[in-house]
């Protein structure tokens, strides 16, 4: 379930590795790729609206030259496509919007990176932006 303001939904769907797919794992593995996928077979919010419909997630990390740069680099994002019928986002009309962003990361010390973003949405009034900061990853 997402929240937020305005827009509580429910998902149900099904998530596939595809880099842990027999037919490509043994390139994505040769190119440091992880990549899965998500389909929302069936995507709701609560809204006195009829909407409905469903999405695509999709994430993907690479790491870049991780021998030579003992693993520092890598490179990351996700896309979400949510295509919704009747939503309350438009009056009396469909509404296909595009989250995309784009993750550049060094580690620095430990679990901390360096990071830079540059993010694409169809939700924000300005719909793109760059970002730069830290990160912190936490494994467990």
């Amino acid at each position: 379930m997402g929240q937020g303001g305005a827009n509580d939904n429910a998902r149900f769907g099904f998530r596939w590795r595809i880099s842990d797919t027999p037919i490509v794992e043994k390139l994505c593995k040769k190119i440091n790729l992880f990549l899965t996928t998500q389909l929302h077979a069936l995507q709701t919010d609560f809204h006195n609206s009829p909407g409905w419909g469903f999405s695509f997630e999709h994430f993907w990390k690479m790491s870049v030259l991780p021998k030579l740069l003992d693993n520092r680099v890598y490179i990351a994002g996700f896309m979400d496509h949510n295509v919704n019928y009747g939503s309350w986002t438009k009056l009396n009309g469909d509404n296909h919007a595009i989250v995309t962003e784009t993750q550049l990361g060094v580690r620095t010390i430990g679990n901390l990176n360096a990071i830079s973003e540059f993010r694409y949405s169809d939700y924000d009034v300005d719909h793109m932006g760059v970002a730069f900061g830290l990160e912190y990853i936490v494994n467990f």
